[in-house]
């Protein structure tokens, strides 16, 4: 039987509603697909290299996390987020940072007797200060690997940088010290590298120079940023012949993670005195 053009119209609108409405499915599928991606940001590629290291074994669900980002055409390339590709790169950076600075340091010994207590406690005493570095606004100060200075439980000193690198997360007891003093000149004016309350401060007046000391924390939690965590200012006096001594002191206890890395830095390093054992720098665990 021949099919009435009633019939041949009534399939075809059937045939195009079915089409339009798979197509309009695909669309929202697509639609809600991409939605979900753009709430997770941006993503980049790099090569897997760049997010893992060999030296990073403590940690099994990094590993399965940077497998999970391989490409299936291309199995060295990795991607994802950017702010998770940023965060495992440099999390890369810091552990291959901390093993390449202290490669060379002897493993403490173990005790093994059942009867011996051993303090687990990661603790790190940096003393005598052998330079300085610009670092931001402020000069980074660089300590003595030598004397004084000593380190335990995986509390790591990375003398390159002046910094104090953290293994364990926890809370720190952080505790400065530093030795300064004011160097007269012929004058009797005082050579501070810059302009204090007055133009040119003699022993008769009361003109002051603000110093400031400032604790730094650079963390993979932030992608590798400097930020100031403290801040102990000084209002030293500018109008004094002789050098004065004055002691500048911070103190308190800070929550770390893990790679995090600690140093100082002050707003005039001539003021202070190099290879005094008086000046310290140091970090203590204190609990979980």
């Amino acid at each position: 039987m021949k099919p009435t053009p009633k019939k041949i119209g009534l399939w075809t609108l059937i045939i195009g509603v079915v089409v339009q409405t798979i197509i309009f499915i695909a669309i929202v599928i697509t639609w809600r697909c991409r939605r979900n991606y753009d709430k997770v940001g941006s993503s980049i590629c790099t090569p897997c290299t760049d997010l893992w290291s060999r030296r990073d074994g403590l940690i099994e669900n990094k590993k399965k996390l940077v497998g999970t980002m391989r490409r299936s055409e291309d199995n060295s390339t990795c991607c994802g987020g950017s702010e998770l590709v940023l965060k495992l790169a440099m999390r890369k950076i810091t552990i291959d940072l901390y093993f390449d600075q202290t490669k060379n340091v002897p493993v403490p010994s173990k005790y093994e007797l059942c009867d011996t207590h051993q303090d687990t406690a990661p603790h790190a005493r940096l003393t005598g200060i052998v330079s300085t570095s610009p670092k931001q606004d402020s000069h980074r100060l660089h300590w003595t690997k030598d004397g004084d200075t000593f380190t335990t439980n995986g509390a790591t000193h990375l003398e390159d940088d002046g910094e104090i690198f953290i293994w364990k997360p926890g809370n720190y007891l952080i505790s400065t010290s530093l030795h300064l003093m004011t160097n007269s000149n012929k004058t009797g004016t005082v050579d501070y590298g810059g302009s204090a309350s007055t133009t040119n401060p003699t022993a008769d007046n009361d003109s002051y120079y603000v110093f400031s000391q400032f604790l730094y924390l650079t963390s993979p939690q932030t992608t590798g940023k400097t930020t100031v965590i403290s801040e102990r200012r000084h209002d030293l006096p500018c109008g004094y012949k002789e050098g004065i001594c004055f002691p500048s002191v911070l103190k308190a206890v800070y929550r770390f993670e893990e790679f995090d890395r600690v140093s100082v830095a002050v707003s005039h390093p001539q003021l202070v005195v190099l290879g005094d054992v008086n000046s310290t720098f140091t970090a203590f665990y204190t609990h979980g």
